[in-house]
């Protein structure tokens, strides 16, 4: 802050402090939320104008106000695939990681079948680049320090507690949804009990329980499927795929999806020092 930053502003013809802010971690507790964190952390390169994912852009494709074009989408990905600071290359297949990195975790959480992992992923991060970037609810994490199930939340709160005099700034702590919320919110909208629904063919409730449980939950695809009543996994992915395309040209589904995520992205707890 002092005689380096000096020295770096005069030589770069910059002014002010040379960094934001001091560096921060989020304790997470499994690799379901993880998964979620990786996607942010190797799109972020990516929330540029020039691609039209600056905060804006973000907000008008995620109210699906309007869609990028294909030339747009193709930017993107190249510029996600050629990015060298990044885990992501690795992750998506296109080269060996360090020694040191471990992809299975997040790996199982694209796709249970091994030899499908990478492809999935890959396919999920076009996915994400090709609706629009949705602004998500990692951007609202800067003083988060652990993201969890409510008893992960409470003891890691009891942490912070004890050591509440060595934060500069209040700390929020959010909880994980469960299964029963995320089903009494679909049958909030949807009007009707699971088991009015849940069988019918070509009905939006239960993908939607399933996005939804795969999201709020952190739930695998087997987990998934158990809790929709024995479903396979290949089963879950394909159904949770098709609620995705549909809701690319349908707004009411969106709009339920942003309902359902009002409701269900998590219980804050603010954790004063």
């Amino acid at each position: 802050n002092t005689s380096y930053a000096a020295w770096f502003n005069a030589r770069h013809q910059c002014v002010g402090t040379l960094w934001q802010g001091r560096y921060r971690a989020v304790v997470v507790q499994d690799g379901a939320w993880a998964y979620e964190l990786s996607s942010y952390l190797h799109l972020n390169p990516l929330r540029v104008a020039g691609l039209g994912l600056d905060k804006r852009g973000r907000m008008l494709e995620g109210k699906g106000f309007c869609k990028p074009s294909a030339e747009q989408v193709m930017k993107r990905l190249a510029r996600l695939g050629k990015y060298p600071w990044s885990s992501y290359r690795a992750y998506a297949g296109y080269t060996r990681g360090p020694d040191w990195l471990t992809t299975s975790e997040l790996w199982q959480r694209a796709h249970a079948e091994p030899n499908r992992q990478c492809a999935e992923l890959r396919k999920d991060m076009k996915r994400r680049l090709t609706v629009g970037v949705e602004p998500a609810w990692v951007e609202q994490l800067r003083d988060v320090v652990a993201i969890g199930s409510g008893a992960f939340g409470r003891w890691v709160r009891s942490l912070v507690k004890e050591e509440a005099g060595n934060f500069e700034h209040p700390r929020v702590l959010r909880r994980r949804a469960t299964v029963q919320e995320v089903r009494e919110a679909v049958e909030a909208l949807r009007g009707q009990s699971w088991a009015e629904f849940s069988a019918l063919r070509g009905d939006w409730g239960k993908p939607l329980f399933l996005w939804a449980v795969r999201k709020y939950c952190g739930l695998t695809l087997r987990e998934s499927g158990e809790a929709a009543g024995d479903m396979s996994p290949r089963a879950v992915d394909m159904a949770i795929s098709r609620l995705r395309k549909r809701a690319e040209s349908d707004a009411a589904l969106r709009s339920k999806q942003t309902k359902i995520n009002d409701q269900l992205k998590g219980e804050e707890w603010i954790v004063e020092h």
